[in-house]
């Protein structure tokens, strides 16, 4: 983790340097902004990534010694092995230490007082994560405060943006969407100003970049640099703004530049903020006055790509020097796993470590190997009868044998676990066999995979037998890894399921399709059905009950068990499981009368509707077709809807006029209320058309008041339609037209309507 954290400090400091040097004169503001964001999250994310080992510029610079062919030696420090082999069993410790290296005995001296370099790396981690704590509840608090403050007070929305009041000699500042500023301290026109200013913060999220630079902080807290990146983060952005905001021709510059320094305040904003005034008044006054960059020194951007890259060759790990990812299970493993392995690979056979752990009769075996460029994890379970003679508590030489090959092993068992090395030597045999019935190129590597996974010849000719001859060796483990049995094999052959590969054997084990359950699926008409076919059906859970439900649900109680003579196609079994179709409800929406097909059953339960639907509109007098039914749920016409015109006595009500009726939010409340003005009874066309042209009774009521009552419903309407209202018959009597008939007030507001 330190050297994670000190790594990625180094680059924010030469990041930091290399923009002070280059471009942080440049008034390529938009495109330094990037380039810092960029800068921010490679000094983040270049140290996880692995680069080749040849790439390596120690690998490059250096030149690899002479190395004589020895047997294969594990140098151990013994020292720093002890302690973790005394630390896990103090017992064990004289009996399993590998061979070391011979060196000269050190006499240890002895002190009261020793700290060791793990409790000073344990004491850094802990003081560095306090500080992350405590920065990161500052930030936390930041947050909170200005979100409360956003929110908590009154704010006038303009578009996109909140704009909050807020008191005394605070800075104006933006933080999201919300703007904060005192307008009783600015003029009009310093006022727009900033709030123009603050408004290009908001629409190109300079509140995130702010964000970003935070979080750095939070996990660079110690290093000065993150700090001052922050800081020019901040600048640039604020250099950005400032040239948006002259970019507008009805702004003038130096007006513009005279409200910086109207703004000035000594109460800065929080950090999270972005700030219109930034305390770096002359820099940003500079910036806009400076000449701007020419194109020709772009350049210097494109030296950050080698920059980082020579970084990364320099400082990353290599692919090849990674230490295994396999788990540590017993004290031994972590002995060994404390300091560099080294191997060695001669004469077509594999030598390397073995770490084992027994229970009952199996002992677990892991086999690691490396080459110069590579690194191998094998394992397997291996019966204690196969081997011969394990040492117990002493070291021995031990012996496996596998139509694979042979592992010859020497080391020692304690207890339940053991280690030491191997020396695995393929059988000609069996390669010569395998080179005929698989496909690609293979080594001795893939040899010992099939080997620890226990793959017989008889299992290949198994494999090749029932047609599967063109996989890869590795595919042959997979297959016996997954339990695929001989028994398997013959089965799916003749199973008359189509498309079967070896990954398809794989698949049906993961997904537990096994011959019963084909069978179960084929019995009921799919006799082409395809693999692919059964792992859907398989991964949705359906089962031939669930199938045989369906077809007898859409035979209509049927006991016909062939679902595919019933017309029931797969693709419909898995939607209607998909829709969470069961044979409970296709058969209560046949109870209604509608023999739907699965499509139609599948839309009918998206909508929601039920046979309780469908029945209480039928109640009510109608009989609704599918794309009527569909109709009423859409428009959310529901059978309460109709009761209540029903109950106030409008009985027939057609379809168009239900569709109408919703639209157009009539209620009967609406209807009502026109009885007082002696509208009762009102025909259904007619409510309709009050509705449409808005007639309420406070408009009936202002021609009665004009002397004008128990005006029938059509000449409301023409009235309505011509604009005539009682405000204009009023203002047309005055003028010394006066008239008892309201059709002449229609002819004459029409007449001038046609002289416009």
């Amino acid at each position: 983790m330190i050297p994670y954290l000190l790594y990625v400090a180094t680059l924010l400091a030469i990041c930091w340097i290399f923009y002070k040097l280059f471009l942080q004169r440049e008034t390529f503001y938009r495109l330094n902004r990037w380039v810092l964001l960029s800068c921010l999250g490679i000094c983040f994310l270049l140290p996880l990534f692995k680069i080749p080992q040849k790439w390596k510029i120690t690998h490059l610079v250096t030149t690899q010694p002479i190395v004589q062919p020895v047997k294969t030696t594990v140098v151990i420090d013994t020292v720093k092995s002890a302690v973790i082999i005394a630390r896990a069993d103090p017992q064990i410790l004289q009996k399993q230490l590998p061979v070391v290296s011979q060196a000269p005995e050190q006499p240890i001296a002895k002190t009261d007082f020793h700290i060791s370099f793990t409790d000073i790396m344990k004491w850094l981690m802990i003081v560095y994560w306090a500080g992350v704590i405590v920065f990161g509840i500052n930030l936390l608090i930041q947050l909170i405060y200005t979100f409360y403050q956003a929110y908590a007070k009154q704010a006038i929305i303009d578009s996109r943006y909140r704009i909050v009041d807020i008191t005394g000699d605070k800075i104006p500042c933006s933080f999201l969407n919300t703007i904060f500023i005192n307008p009783e301290k600015y003029d009009w026109d310093t006022y727009n100003q900033i709030l123009t200013h603050e408004k290009i913060h908001i629409k190109q999220l300079h509140s995130l970049d702010i964000l970003l630079a935070e979080v750095a902080i939070l996990f660079q807290w110690f290093n000065p640099f993150a700090w001052l990146l922050r800081k020019e983060i901040e600048n640039n952005l604020e250099y950005l703004t400032d040239k948006e905001v002259l970019n507008d021709d009805t702004i003038d510059p130096s007006l513009y530049q005279m409200s910086l320094l109207k703004v000035s305040a000594p109460h800065l904003s929080l950090r999270i903020t972005t700030n219109y005034n930034q305390s770096l008044l002359r820099k940003r006054i500079n910036m806009m006055n400076a000449k701007k960059s020419n194109i020709h020194t772009l350049w210097k951007y494109l030296v950050l790509l080698p920059l980082f890259g020579g970084l990364a060759c320099a400082l990353n790990q290599s692919v090849a020097s990674e230490p295994s990812n396999l788990k540590i299970n017993n004290p031994f493993r972590k002995a060994v796993f404390a300091d560099t392995l080294s191997y060695t690979e001669t004469n077509g056979k594999i030598e390397g470590l073995w770490f084992a752990t027994q229970k009952h009769d199996t002992i677990a075996m892991e086999f690691k190997t490396s080459t110069q460029n590579h690194t191998w994890n094998d394992g397997g379970d291996f019966a204690v009868r196969e081997f011969t003679s394990i040492p117990e508590g002493k070291k021995g030489t031990f012996t496996v044998v596998r139509d694979g090959g042979t592992m010859v092993l020497n080391g020692s068992f304690d207890g339940d676990g053991g280690l030491g090395h191997f020396k695995f030597t393929p059988n000609k045999k069996y390669i010569a066999y395998l080179s005929t019935i698989q496909a690609g190129k293979f080594n001795e590597h893939d040899v010992m995979n099939l080997m620890t996974t226990n793959v017989s010849t008889a299992y290949l000719r198994a494999v090749a037998e029932n047609g599967y001859t063109n996989i890869k060796a590795n595919t042959f483990a997979g297959l016996k890894y997954f339990k695929v049995s001989e028994a398997d094999l013959y089965y799916w052959k003749h199973s008359g399921v189509k498309d079967i590969t070896d990954m398809s054997l794989i698949s049906a084990k993961i997904n537990k399709i096994d011959s019963n359950y084909v069978r179960s699926i084929q019995k009921l008409g799919y006799k082409d059905i395809t693999f692919q076919q059964l792992t859907i059906l398989k991964s949705q859970n359906i089962t031939p009950d669930y199938i045989k439900s369906l077809s007898q649900a859409r035979q209509s109680g049927k006991n016909s068990e062939d679902a595919a003579s019933n017309g029931t196609e797969l693709s419909e079994i898995i939607n209607a499981k998909y829709e969470k179709l069961d044979s409970t409800y296709i058969s209560s929406i046949e109870a209604c009368g509608y023999n739907l097909t699965q499509q139609q059953l599948s839309q009918f339960k998206r909508l929601g509707i039920t046979a309780d639907y469908i029945k209480g509109i039928k109640q009510l007098g109608y009989n609704p077709s599918y794309n009527e039914v569909i109709s009423y749920k859409n428009s959310k016409i529901t059978p309460e809807f109709i009761k209540t015109f029903k109950d106030i006595g409008y009985e027939n009500i057609s379809y168009s006029e239900l569709f109408s009726l919703k639209y157009q939010n009539v209620t009967p409340e609406y209807i009502h209320s026109f009885e007082s003005l002696g509208y009762k009874n009102l025909p259904l066309q007619s409510v309709l058309s009050f509705k449409a042209q808005n007639i309420t009774t406070d408009y009936i009521a202002g021609f009665n008041k004009l002397g004008y009552t128990n005006i029938p419903t059509n000449d409301l309407v023409m009235l309505k339609l011509s604009g005539v209202t009682p405000q204009y018959v009023s203002s047309m009597k005055q003028k010394g037209l006066e008239s008892k008939d309201l059709h002449k007030y229609i002819t004459l507001k029409n007449s001038f309507k046609d002289s416009d």
